[in-house]
Parts: C-alpha cells; structure tokens; sequence
C-alpha cells in the first residue's frame, strides 16, 4: 500500500520544466551556468529546440572560390577578387561588370538547364584555370576559355548549404549518415540572403539528455557537410525546452 502511494505521489508531483536560451554572434556559442543546473540523478532527462533566430549572412563567396582571371587581346592577366558576400549569379556579374569597367564579358543564368552562361567579346580571355576560381560556383572547368559563348560544363553551384544541422553537446541518440552525432535539429532557410531567419519546429523532437549537471553547455552549427557557419558577425539566439521524461 505504501509503494503505491509513493508512486501515486511520484506520478503526480510537477516535474522539472525549464526553458534555456542561449545568443552570440557565432555560429558556435558556449554557455556556463552559474549556478550549475542540477537534476536529479535517479530521473530522466530530455531536451528540444523550440525556435532559431539569425541571420541569413553566411556567405557562399568566400576566399576559397572568389578569383576570377581575364585578359584582352595580347595584355597580361587581370585579377578580380569578389567580395566575400551572399550572391547569386546576377550579383555576381554585376561585380565582375563593375571591377572591368566595360562590356567584354557576360556572366548571366541558364534556368532550363541551371548551367551558367559565359559570353566572352573578341579579343578577350578568361582564365578559370587560378587557384580558389569562381569556376566551382559558377559550374565551368578549371581552364581558359577565349572569345565566343560558353555553357558550363556543369550545374551551377550557387548554394553550398544543403542543410543547417544544430549541435547541442548535451544529447545523444541522433545519428548522421549512421554515425552518432550530437545533431537536435536541422533546417534550411526559407529567406533570402541578407532577410532574417525564424525557425521554429512545428513538432518538436526530445532527445535524451547525457549529463545530471549542467556546468556548461556548447551549440555550434554545422552545414550538411559539418562545416561550421560563418554568421560573419551576425547574432545567433536558440530557446530549449528541457523537462523530466
């Protein structure tokens, strides 16, 4: 009669129900919590993102592909750097157009066929050929290409994040392509470049937390690849929802 009043009473009791919200401007933030958050070690523990909010800044024009070689006629090379920014394909001819100064090369998007075409005058040459080339963003072979129209060899690349995979270093049970990783969630923006991203799980999934004390806490996100995300500066806030299982 006893143990089961205990249960009753155990049953019934409020269980632990907290939310934590973490913010920086990094994509990897981590939180110490003064005092520690203590749970009970002879209970359960599960935690789920409730919202995201940053912005949509990280760029997929950075140093590793924004070099962009040209010549005319029997002159020497040229060298362009793209700013490292947030482009599509107009953006980016419109800087290449604005750094030469004239109209010997066009750069513009093929969308039946989502390759990119390159439109070069007479007496011009691009070199694609130098190291960190827009040639892997804009789908062309790493080599020159003289006067006349160009079709990319393949698929333009404009989008280097497939998804964005939120870590949490507290939870376990998630596993990426049959490897156990600590992945809460994962999302891709619905905005453009540049707009501010709201993410909120319509239904939220509870991981199990591995830890009954909480000193400190790490998020970090990741694209598809586990790459980090370069924010570049921009604020990074998550909410969770933890509570007793």
């Amino acid at each position: 009669m006893e143990v089961q009043l205990e249960r009753i009473a155990d049953n019934t009791r409020a269980k632990t129900n907290m939310t934590l919200m973490i913010s920086g401007n990094s994509s990897a933030i981590t939180t110490k919590y003064n005092p520690p958050l203590m749970l009970d070690s002879k209970r359960k523990y599960e935690i789920a993102l409730i919202n995201l909010d940053t912005y949509y800044s990280f760029p997929n024009i950075d140093d590793t592909n924004n070099a962009f070689r040209y010549k005319k006629d029997q002159g020497g090379w040229k060298d362009i750097k793209i700013p490292v920014g947030c482009y599509e394909i107009t953006a980016i001819y419109k800087e290449v157009h604005r750094q030469l100064g004239n109209e010997g090369i066009l750069i513009k998007a093929n969308l039946n066929t989502l390759k990119c075409m390159l439109i070069i005058a007479k007496g011009y040459t691009v070199g694609f050929d130098v190291e960190n080339s827009l040639a892997s963003v804009l789908g062309f072979n790493k080599k020159q290409y003289s006067s006349g129209t160009h079709s990319s060899e393949h698929i333009v690349n404009i989008l280097r994040i497939n998804s964005i995979l939120v870590h949490l270093d507290i939870v376990t049970n998630s596993y990426i392509k049959g490897v156990m990783s600590p992945v809460i969630y994962n999302f891709f923006p619905n905005v453009s470049p540049g707009v501010k991203i709201i993410s909120t799980p319509k239904n939220l999934v509870y991981l199990p937390i591995t830890v009954n004390t909480i000193y400190y806490m790490k998020t970090w996100l990741t694209d598809q690849d586990h790459m980090p995300l370069d924010l570049r500066g921009e604020e990074l806030t998550i909410r969770f929802h933890l509570r007793e299982c």
